[in-house]
């Protein structure tokens, strides 16, 4: 019994460091651009981590997986998977591996994310790193800091990089947001709160703004009824 408890340890070991490697070769494959292969070899631990009990681990996994994502221009994905890696390391109780995946998502998606969840992300940041003496976490911390407080100011006209069309879809998606929220993810009530059609809401979520999908309830698709004449 002891011998075999004893292989099964080693197992999970060899298992384990193989999950590590391969979520160390992400990062190097990710900073050399090479992001396609970065994908398969973070996959590969995921798959691996996620039948396990290693949640820290496992949510490092996801942010990376979460970054490379984002570098392929996959933010419909990208988006959830940083949320979720934040929580999984949170609900472990590593809260740096939580702060640090907050501060990768702001790095990473700061364009994609409303003012008001750029603060929100960034003040969680802050308070699971809050202990940190790590040189390089504070340059970042202060960096995204930067980062939130450019999006709260207005745009302005004499901005480089302004574009009136920019402007206005932040604008919009971050109206559609907080009514699908307040709606409760009811596309027909989000559109009255709007002063829409609940079909023109629907087509800008489904051809806009793929990321607020999961913001709303799931469409039901009506069965015709067939009319014998």
């Amino acid at each position: 019994m002891v011998v075999k408890d004893r292989r099964k340890n080693i197992m999970s070991l060899t298992v384990l460091h193989a999950d590590i490697k391969d979520i160390s070769l992400a990062r190097t494959l990710l900073g050399e651009g090479r992001h396609e292969e970065a994908l398969q070899a973070v996959k590969s631990a995921v798959s691996t981590l996620e039948r396990g009990s290693e949640r820290t681990l496992l949510a490092d996994a996801f942010a990376v997986q979460a970054t490379v994502l984002a570098r392929l221009g996959d933010h419909d994905r990208s988006l959830p998977l940083f949320r979720h890696a934040i929580n999984t390391a949170e609900d472990a109780g590593a809260l740096t591996n939580a702060g640090l995946a907050a501060l990768t998502m702001i790095e990473e998606q700061h364009q994609r994310i409303s003012p008001t969840e750029l603060l929100l992300m960034y003040s969680r940041a802050d308070d699971l790193l809050k202990q940190t003496q790590d040189t390089e976490t504070v340059t970042r911390l202060r960096a995204c800091a930067r980062l939130v407080i450019r999006a709260q100011r207005s745009p302005r006209l004499s901005d480089r990089d302004f574009s009136l069309t920019k402007v206005l879809r932040a604008y919009e998606h971050g109206f559609i947001k907080q009514a699908l929220e307040d709606a409760q993810g009811s596309v027909s009530r989000a559109a009255r709160l709007l002063g829409i059609g609940h079909q023109s809401l629907g087509y800008i979520i489904r051809t806009r703004y793929r990321d607020l999908m999961s913001k709303r309830t799931p469409v039901i698709h009506r069965k015709r009824r067939l009319t014998k004449r």
